[in-house]
């Protein structure tokens, strides 16, 4: 046959074919069978009229042992050489060969068996175990002790195992290792539930799971843990199995595994504690604007019976001096004032004309201290410049003369109306209060209790507050600055 020299150009993934000069040659790549050598799918030969080019370019799909570069004359009958340099060639067992190979997965109709067909583009025979694949990216395959495979009649090589996509077979050809994993036939996933973890499989085939705590450190599981299993005796199509593995803990892995089998490898599942503490969070904050909202209610009614009643509710009897109008008017919003701020039961005769005219003042003012003592409550003397004319001032001195009489009297003064050296010293031991600069004093005063604990006195302080900033305070203000105004005036 012809005279002829090859380049492999691996770049290109073509052979540079050359030829001596001489008749015209044709040349072509095949891979080499048992009897036959087989043309490329993509038809790869090429003519090579000598007197024009002694040189051919041939392209190949793979680089496997068996490809060979095939040369002979146009002649009938002529003898065609053919060398195959790529047997013995590393490359040639690479990813090429395993590309070209086909594997066909024959488990389906084997309930516990691993059973792979090979059919390789070239005629060789690989060594094949089982090993289980590690779930990190670019994991290695770690041997499963004590496997083996068997080959039969039908080129099928056969494991008694679990399927699943980290077990596997692991070809050797000519000391290069290749791997394949078949589809897995049963999945598991995990869901962090309270006090618990929910193990949901999905299986195609009748299996038995079994699962158990792990440390997430150690990777390595506690056998003083129990194990738990569920078994599904029968199964067509895909079929889904739930197991509770109690007690939760962040940190801690499951271990599982399929125990109906003699080889089955161990996944370990950490569950996503990410999702489920910011469901953990959004709970608390759920449960906290709960517990928080709770304590505002009861913190509210129990300030709104202390504000109410029976701290401050206390009956008050007002007394001033007869004066102008807008004096009058000062004092019945200062009743209203503390009626509708401190729920006290004022009485005042300017509400009562109608009783007042009918009995007289006189009767009716001892009338309602009567009152005022049997229920303890508290009499208010309204002070002012003018208030020597106030109304049964004698029988006012002649009370405060009686021993334990004052407790039952405040006297309460307008800032800008009176000054502390105008009142008389026959008031000398009662208390005294500048409105509304002493006010927090007076709400004191107006309690039932004669040592407050520190949460009353808390609340009388939030309570001030809250009057200070009212509606009736303000009123209260420009009346104060109205009757200023006229008695300057005066």
């Amino acid at each position: 046959g012809p005279v002829f020299n090859y380049t492999l150009i691996p770049e290109e993934k073509a052979i540079q074919v050359s030829v001596l000069p001489g008749p015209e040659v044709r040349t072509r790549l095949c891979y080499q069978q048992a009897l036959v050598c087989e043309q490329l799918t993509n038809q790869s030969y090429h003519l090579i009229n000598t007197s024009f080019s002694l040189k051919a370019h041939l392209p190949y799909e793979y680089l496997v042992p068996c490809l060979c570069v095939e040369v002979y004359y146009l002649h009938h009958d002529s003898t065609r050489r053919r060398i195959c340099p790529f047997r013995e060639a590393l490359d040639a067992y690479g990813s090429d060969l395993w590309l070209s190979s086909r594997f066909y997965d024959r488990s389906g109709s084997l309930q516990d068996q691993m059973a792979m067909e090979f059919k390789p583009l070239c005629p060789v025979k690989p060594s094949a175990s089982l090993c289980w694949k590690s779930s990190t990216p670019h994991g290695s395959c770690a041997d499963i002790i004590n496997s083996s495979a068997v080959e039969n009649e039908a080129g099928l090589c056969l494991f008694l195992l679990e399927l699943n996509s980290q077990s596997g077979f692991s070809f050797l050809f000519f000391f290069l290792l290749n791997l394949l994993c078949p589809d897995t036939e049963w999945s598991v996933s995990i869901q962090p539930e309270f006090f618990h973890l929910l193990l949901q499989f999905s299986t195609r085939i009748p299996a038995s799971f079994s699962a158990v705590h792990c440390s997430r450190e150690r990777d390595q599981c506690d056998i003083t843990h129990p194990e738990y299993t569920v078994k599904l005796p029968e199964a067509s199509g895909w079929k889904e199995l739930e197991m509770v593995v109690p007690g939760q803990s962040i940190g801690y892995c499951v271990q599982v595994w399929r125990s109906d089998v003699l080889f089955s490898g161990k996944h370990l599942i950490c569950p996503d504690y990410s999702s489920g503490r910011v469901g953990l969070v959004i709970l608390g904050f759920t449960l906290g604007a709960i517990i928080t909202a709770a304590l505002i209610l009861l913190t509210y009614q129990c300030l709104r019976k202390v504000f109410k009643a029976p701290v401050w509710s206390r009956t008050v009897l007002l007394i001033y001096s007869p004066g102008s109008e807008e004096h009058q008017a000062l004092i019945c919003a200062f009743a209203d004032f503390l009626r509708t701020e401190l729920g006290s039961d004022v009485i005042l005769d300017l509400w009562d004309v109608g009783k007042v005219a009918q009995i007289g003042i006189i009767p009716w003012l001892y009338s309602k201290k009567e009152r005022v003592e049997r229920e303890r409550g508290k009499i208010l003397l309204v002070w002012t410049r003018g208030s020597r004319a106030i109304v049964a001032m004698a029988s006012l001195q002649k009370d405060l003369q009686q021993e334990g009489r004052c407790q039952d009297y405040a006297l309460v003064y307008f800032e800008g109306l009176c000054r502390k050296k105008d009142i008389p010293e026959t008031f000398a031991a009662l208390p005294k209060f500048k409105l509304l600069k002493d006010f927090s004093s007076l709400v004191n005063e107006l309690g039932v209790v004669a040592d407050a604990p520190c949460w009353i006195k808390a609340a009388t302080k939030f309570l001030v507050r809250r009057i200070i900033r009212s509606e009736k305070s303000k009123e209260l203000r420009n009346l104060v600055g109205l009757c200023r105004l006229l008695q300057e005036e005066g």
